[in-house]
């Protein structure tokens, strides 16, 4: 039988809030807080650096304007990235930096869904994304490899003259070399008629080598410094794991770390080793006529060893580190 005490009783503990439900609200919370910061941190940075990678292209384009002999005309161009920054701001104001990334949105928007189209058609999806983003156990298989590299490639044949388009719309608009493209399609127009159709994949088979080569100095560069790590007792050797242990409390796995240290230094050298090629590919793209051996025969010439790295800067910045295989 139920008595007044146990009504109240029980209305009590209906609005006595519960600790565990304040606890999880208060996490829900954090986390959205948490998640919006991440979010416009990131878009914020990535805002920050358009100018820096503006200048790192307008760099790689331009010194094969410093192959004319004319000093006007080589004063006319950039030399390094401070005098970049400042001279496009300068004479093109802040739209300068932005010049074509209509180009690049529509470019990224057609990869994206040609990509996952192709990804969903064939079931293929997760083993594309630990060929791109997982863990180097995992971008090393042979068979996540093909399908990443397939991909890539098919999709390329598609979106590879978004990226031509977007080259050739750089020009500096008072440069005494400026072709006066009247934007994007007067780009489109005038390369059909004058270079043919062909034009717009200039350098594609650069890129796919570059691709290539970038995987497999990354993964040869993680395995040998995980040998010397492994050589100095740094790391676990054949999956055994180190852990720095505080007081029973494991504080931080050390094969992670040194793991994360094996992939940075990795992605070093392969940024490294593949730049010259981008470099020659962008080149191509911008609508050099020569040979690729003559090209790389008069960079060498005119411009040194350091010419083939132009406006290589923004490569080693860490947030173009999101994508260690593309």
């Amino acid at each position: 039988m139920t008595t007044a005490v146990d009504n109240i009783s029980d209305k009590s503990d209906m609005i006595t809030p519960s600790y565990e439900s304040s606890a999880q609200e208060l996490s829900n919370t954090f986390d959205i807080f948490l998640g919006s910061s991440l979010l416009l941190g990131t878009s914020l940075y990535r805002l920050l650096r358009i100018p820096f990678r503006t200048v790192s292209l307008q760099l790689a384009l331009g010194n094969e304007y410093y192959l004319y002999k004319d000093e006007w005309i080589k004063s006319k161009y950039y030399n390094g990235h401070y005098e970049g920054i400042k001279r496009i701001y300068k004479e093109e104001g802040l739209k300068g930096f932005f010049k074509g990334y209509t180009i690049k949105i529509s470019k990224r928007f057609f990869d994206y869904l040609i990509r996952t189209t192709t990804l969903i058609s064939l079931d293929v999806r997760r083993e594309y994304f630990l060929a791109e983003k997982g863990d180097i156990s995992h971008r090393s298989v042979f068979s996540y490899q093909l399908i990443y590299f397939g991909t890539k490639c098919f999709v390329d044949l598609f979106t590879y003259p978004f990226t031509t388009v977007f080259i050739r719309n750089q020009d500096p608009i008072h440069h005494p070399l400026n072709r006066g493209y009247n934007g994007p399609f007067d780009i489109i127009k005038r390369m059909l008629k004058e270079e043919g159709f062909l034009s717009f994949y200039k350098g594609w088979l650069i890129k796919q080598l570059a691709r290539i080569l970038r995987f497999t100095s990354l993964a040869y560069t993680y395995s040998l410094f995980g040998s010397i790590f492994e050589y100095f007792g740094l790391r676990g050797f054949q999956g055994d794991h180190h852990s720095l242990v505080v007081e029973g409390i494991t504080i931080v796995d050390q094969d992670e770390v040194f793991d994360s240290i094996q992939i940075l230094l990795g992605t070093l050298v392969s940024r490294f080793l593949t730049y010259p090629l981008k470099l020659l590919r962008k080149r191509m793209q911008n609508g050099n006529q020569k040979r690729l051996r003559d090209l790389i025969k008069s960079i060498y010439q005119e411009e040194g060893m350091k010419g083939f790295y132009s406006g290589s800067l923004y490569s080693y910045l860490i947030p173009s580190f999101n994508n260690t295989t593309n």
